[in-house]
């Protein structure tokens, strides 16, 4: 099912906002972010927090949220909680939650401590159209494998919340 052009340019704003809110926290830092099931009306995000609360083997939180006046578009937000140990556990028990992920999940915001993690759910590593310009446009194209430094991610950031 095709979606309007303009539901995926609210969702594609609300992703990039709530990434954008909990990469700023301290006490549970952000490591990795996936969004997947592009094609849903709602929107799906995995969130993996260094800092999560529970133990390394307790299954991953579901957590759905109606849309803000910040976050608006029409749907619902579902983030999938936990901490990198509870996604690697989930890996190990081949959890059927994962499943979508492993379909079209694709990488929002990552730290180089996921990258054991993003091999193993088989996520892409993918801008938005929005994000991939904005980077270009900023830190100029960058060639397969290659990383935008700490510095020009930084800058990137902080000009995506102007």
């Amino acid at each position: 099912m095709t979606q309007d052009p303009r539901t995926v340019a609210l969702q594609e704003r609300a992703v990039q906002k709530l990434v954008e809110a909990h990469a700023t926290r301290r006490d549970e830092r952000l490591v990795l972010a996936v969004r997947f099931q592009h094609d849903d009306q709602d929107v799906h995000v995995l969130e993996l927090l260094d800092g999560w609360p529970g133990e390394a083997d307790d299954a991953l939180l579901p957590m759905d949220f109606a849309p803000t006046s910040d976050l608006l578009f029409p749907g619902t937000i579902h983030l999938l909680l936990g901490s990198p140990a509870q996604l690697r556990a989930a890996l190990a028990r081949r959890d059927d939650v994962l499943d979508p992920i492993r379909l079209d999940g694709a990488v929002v915001m990552r730290t180089h401590e996921a990258d054991d993690i993003i091999e193993a759910l088989g996520a892409r590593e993918r801008a938005t159209s929005g994000q991939q310009a904005a980077r270009e446009a900023f830190v100029g194209a960058l060639e397969p494998n290659q990383r935008a430094s700490a510095e020009e991610k930084e800058a990137l950031l902080r000009s995506w919340r102007s």
